[in-house]
């Protein structure tokens, strides 16, 4: 099948639209995945137990250490400046995610690189 330039372009465009694209493999993207592992632990859901939200939580925490490590590492910065960093850019972003809805979130969070990348 062949698709004129203008199906081409909304065929790729569709394409993007279906995908987020994947968070960055540094600070920054970590701390936005555990913000979004975050939100969706909050979020309510009947088919959830305890134990699969504090799983989900336990992530948050893996990612949230990763780009702890990330930031001293990229930054040179004193705990201090680590910590506040990270801790604003991940209120910011679990501002952006709170507004969103749970399969967004979990596109999202299927984007996110491992931790330990």
């Amino acid at each position: 099948m062949k698709l004129a330039p203008t199906g081409l372009l909304t065929a790729l465009a569709l394409c993007a639209c279906a995908t987020p694209p994947r968070p960055a493999a540094d600070w920054r993207g970590f701390a936005r995945c555990a913000a979004a592992y975050r939100v969706n632990a909050a979020l309510a859901d009947p088919a959830r137990g305890a134990t699969m939200t504090a799983m989900v939580s336990e992530v948050a925490d893996e990612y949230a250490a990763a780009a702890v490590r990330k930031y001293k590492a990229a930054q040179n910065a004193s705990d201090q400046q680590t910590l506040d960093a990270v801790d604003s850019l991940q209120r910011s972003a679990t501002l952006e995610f709170s507004g969103q809805n749970r399969e967004k979130i979990e596109r999202f969070i299927e984007s996110c690189p491992q931790p330990d990348e």
